[in-house]
């Protein structure tokens, strides 16, 4: 039989937790099945270093800024002959480029102890 690799992915706030378990039924036949699930990094014993931290951040920034950015895009097609319209929206273009920035740093993570002295990654 041809044994397949084991996926696990890895993220910011989550990671997937695979656990598998051995069956047998009435009939005597006998297996494993796999349980996925979604598991926070409380639950590990991995410190969170700085790097991680940051990265964390600079997500929830992307999320809050990107939330602004949208309600005012959506707030200016209401007002389109307003004399603050064009002010709005050159305050818009900076929080585009911040929240640019601000995604691009979240590869902070590359760094971090979750990627580079994980014992679950090698």
């Amino acid at each position: 039989a041809t044994q397949n690799p084991i996926t696990v992915h890895f993220g910011i706030w989550y990671r997937q937790s695979v656990e598998f378990y051995n069956y047998s039924d009435s009939n005597g036949g006998e297996g494993y099945y796999k349980v996925s699930t979604c598991t926070g990094y409380s639950d590990d014993n991995i410190n969170i270093d700085p790097s991680w931290m940051a990265a964390r951040a600079f997500s929830i920034l992307v999320l809050i800024l990107g939330g602004i950015a949208l309600l005012l895009a959506l707030a200016t097609c209401c007002c389109a002959n307003h004399v603050h319209v064009t002010n709005i929206n050159r305050f818009n273009g900076g929080i585009y480029l911040l929240v640019t920035l601000f995604q691009g740093l979240t590869l902070i993570i590359l760094s971090s102890k979750l990627c580079q002295k994980n014992d679950d990654i090698r």
